[in-house]
């Protein structure tokens, strides 16, 4: 397993390292490998793995290597004094109808009900109030300037049209 015959190699071309279509100097992070016109080409792995290494629970049951004692095997008991590991779930002590309620609130006055404010109120981390209302943003800043000169006007138009593709 560990070697290819010699008359089964001798027909597929060899290659210790990819051919580059390009100039493998100045393409080094640009590599696109040449693929050979004949087929297939015989590159092994750089080490094999052990057959040692296989686990038991990928090997049949007829398979000589389940005995070699290479993997450990726990008794019952062994197995009932391990610690049981749990995976990790997250739990939301909010309740649909309260995030729609701060989703509401924010809303609705977002400069009465700043984030702080609704996290002293519904007990939560500020992270959950900015996840929940990322696509709410005030719109204080188009209140305060609602005059802008004719320049700011201009780029924003070509703002627009580069948005749109239009150049």
């Amino acid at each position: 397993m560990r070697f290819v015959r010699a008359y089964s190699v001798k027909s597929l071309p060899f290659e210790a390292k990819p051919v580059n279509k390009f100039n493998p100097v100045k393409s080094a992070y640009n590599f696109r490998p040449k693929t050979p016109t004949n087929g297939l080409v015989y590159a092994p792995p750089a080490s094999l793995t052990s057959v040692k290494q296989t686990p038991n629970a990928f090997l049949p049951q007829s398979d000589p290597r389940k005995n070699l004692g290479v993997q450990k095997t726990y008794t019952e008991g062994e197995v009932n004094d391990m610690p049981v590991i749990y995976g990790t779930t997250k739990s939301y002590h909010v309740s649909q109808e309260t995030a729609l309620e701060i989703l509401n609130l924010r809303t609705s006055d977002p400069s009465q009900w700043t984030i702080s404010k609704l996290c002293k109120k519904y007990n939560v981390n500020p992270h959950f109030i900015i996840n929940l209302t990322k696509d709410f943003k005030p719109k204080a800043r188009e209140a305060e300037n609602p005059q802008l000169s004719k320049r700011q006007l201009d780029q924003k138009k070509r703002v627009q049209m580069w948005l749109r593709n239009e150049f």
